[in-house]
């Protein structure tokens, strides 16, 4: 019951009180009247006999008000149960839920799929990458497995760059192997990129050194990475369509390959963002072989041929002697088991210049060039036989100097062949028959 209903209750108990009281007065004043009517009494007695009537009254209506209290506060206390009870159970069954809730909730395993993810950031600042990885937990390998994560952005990262992490799952799966997720976006900021070593180009180059041997038009060209980079060491160099031998003026192609990872890697950033990069080189060598025939004077092959002419001496009359008899079918002269032939009055007759062709650098085993100079002599013994005969001096390697100056190699000179035939010194001389040279008649 509620308060308000109680203290009515009262009220109305209290109203019936009163209401008795004004009845039992009355009927005090109707008993007074009758006695003054049938005899008159003292005063006292009467005030007596008044006390005494409204003493009992008093007493019977304290009595009935004590007993209506009494029925007044059994009903409150009634009425408060009849509303305790549903209250009581409520709270019950929601203590009841709550643990049984509490309970369940236990049961499931939180996974913070961010705190699972990984990332591998790699590159410099404005070349930066960034790949994730998400670690399985093996006893929920299926929910993992099923997973899929993305980023904003992965490539061309730099440093203060904002990016956001998502994941994609089935809730159901998960609700099904009692997993609690939080698969929240992750939000972060890249730093901690490298900030790269810018190269130039000539500055990639500066790895390369090209070294030369020999001389043009036979320059070897041999190249090397000198750099002392861990990075520049690592890239590979090579000659653009090698030759096996270079001239004077011929230009070399350098190309060096980029590996982008291993750039990425060490935070090298090159002019141009190329994989390829190439450099000319122009070849040279202070001196050079002679391959031009007009590069002779007048005035320097007659003082080549002059200089021929000490190569006929005793010891190669003696050598060739025997040989040139017999092709002129004369009997060589013996004394003490010696023959004694001699030259007389050797002169130029012709001159040939060689060099050697493109076809003829590959196969090359002996000279770049040689100089033929053909004289003709008479080769006579003591008995006054005799016979004229042509012979070829070969001068090999003749040398343009940085100076200009042509060094004829007169110390090389040698007499290769003779013979009274003509056509046996032609083949000599030309050398033209495999293709290996090309010749130039100078005389």
């Amino acid at each position: 019951m509620e308060p308000a209903e109680v203290i009515r209750t009262i009220e109305e108990v209290n109203l019936s009180a009163e209401k008795r009281k004004k009845v039992q007065t009355r009927k005090s004043a109707n008993k007074t009247g009758s006695t003054k009517r049938s005899g008159a009494r003292h005063p006292e007695t009467v005030k007596k006999v008044a006390r005494q009537g409204t003493a009992r009254r008093v007493k019977k209506s304290s009595l009935q008000l004590v007993n209506n209290s009494n029925a007044t506060v059994g009903v409150k206390r009634k009425n408060r149960w009849k509303y305790l009870l549903p209250v009581l159970l409520i709270l019950l069954l929601g203590i009841g839920a709550g643990s049984g809730y509490y309970i369940w909730y236990q049961s499931f395993t939180e996974i913070s799929l961010a705190k699972q993810t990984s990332l591998v950031m790699s590159g410099y600042d404005g070349k930066g990458s960034v790949a994730l990885s998400l670690e399985t937990l093996g006893e929920y390998k299926e929910f993992f497995d099923q997973v899929e994560t993305s980023i904003s952005k992965a490539t061309d990262l730099s440093n203060g760059d904002e990016l956001q992490i998502s994941y994609t799952y089935d809730p159901d799966l998960a609700k099904k192997m009692k997993l609690r997720v939080d698969g929240e976006p992750v939000q972060l900021t890249v730093e901690g990129l490298a900030i790269p070593t810018r190269i130039s180009t000539d500055q990639l180059f500066e790895a390369v050194k090209l070294t030369t041997e020999d001389l043009s038009p036979m320059i070897r060209v041999t190249m090397e990475n000198v750099s002392e980079d861990s990075f520049l060491q690592a890239i590979p160099f090579e000659i653009v369509d090698e030759k096996p031998y270079y001239a004077n003026g011929d230009e070399v192609t350098v190309r060096a390959t980029i590996d982008e990872d291993l750039a990425l890697q060490y935070a090298y950033a090159f002019e141009g963002d190329l994989a390829v990069y190439e450099k000319t080189y122009e070849i040279s060598s202070e001196e050079a072989y002679v391959t031009d025939p007009g590069a002779f004077t007048e005035e320097q092959l007659e003082m080549v041929y002059r200089n021929g002419a000490k190569y006929f001496d005793a010891a190669h009359a003696k050598e060739y002697g025997l040989r040139l008899f017999s092709e002129a079918h004369l009997n060589p002269q013996w004394a003490n088991k010696q023959t004694f032939f001699s030259w007389v009055n050797p002169r130029v007759i012709s001159a040939y210049f060689n060099v050697v062709s493109e076809q003829g650098k590959e196969l090359l085993e002996t000279h770049v060039n040689d100089l033929k100079v053909v004289y003709e002599a008479t080769l006579t013994q003591p008995d006054g036989q005799a016979c004229n005969a042509e012979v070829v001096v070969q001068y090999t390697d003749l040398k343009e100097l940085a100076d200009g100056s042509i060094d004829f190699a007169l110390d090389s000179g040698k007499i290769i062949g003779a013979s009274i035939r003509n056509t046996n010194i032609k083949n000599m001389v030309y050398d033209t028959d495999d293709g290996n040279y090309i010749s130039t008649k100078l005389k």
